[in-house]
């Protein structure tokens, strides 16, 4: 109705490198970078910007807890 729009979802970089126990997660996300494309070409002509966010790691304890020791 507006003729334009935004669109701005949050993904992990999961979707592109994976890593043990994220199979699911990592699929999930690679597929909201597909979805993302597509949207591009569908809703772009009518002037709708469409983002992937990928923030990297946040060190919070369980994270760091997770990381092997140097």
């Amino acid at each position: 109705e507006r003729r334009w729009g935004r669109i701005v979802s949050i993904s992990s970089d999961l979707a592109e490198d994976g890593t043990l126990g994220s199979t699911a997660y990592s699929a999930a996300k690679a597929g909201l970078h597909g979805m993302t494309r597509g949207l591009c070409w569908e809703l772009g002509p009518d002037n709708v910007l469409i983002n992937v966010i990928m923030p990297g790691l946040t060190a919070t304890d369980r994270q760091l807890q997770r990381l092997p020791q140097a």
